[in-house]
């Protein structure tokens, strides 16, 4: 077996040695977060890595976006009936896991 990928190094908090940067909105189990790379009118992507070593997306959709909580279940029930059928159609990006985190997020 050959090593693995390095890991880039994750970006440090604003004020920190290192430069500045932004922190992970919260810690996934088994992913490590390396940085933010995309941001949309539903939430913010991370890099990151799992404990197996492959590179994963990481989309964080916060309550805080929405104006009141219809739309924001409403994109979470999508996300929850989608997720199942992602795996299985060719053209869709897979949806591997799909979680609440604490402070209005999934």
């Amino acid at each position: 077996m050959s090593d693995p990928e390095p890991i880039p190094a994750p970006l440090t908090p604003p004020g920190r040695t290192g430069g500045g940067g932004t922190l992970p909105p919260f810690a996934v189990p088994d992913h490590t977060l390396i940085r933010p790379i995309g941001r949309g009118s539903y939430g913010e992507v991370w890099l990151a890595r799992n404990v197996m070593g492959a590179w994963r997306a990481v989309k964080f959709v916060h309550r805080r976006d929405f104006e009141d909580d219809r739309p924001f279940e409403r994109e979470l029930a999508g996300i929850q009936r989608f997720e199942p059928i992602s795996r299985s159609h060719p053209s869709q990006l897979n949806i591997l896991h799909v979680g609440r985190g604490p402070d209005g997020f999934y």
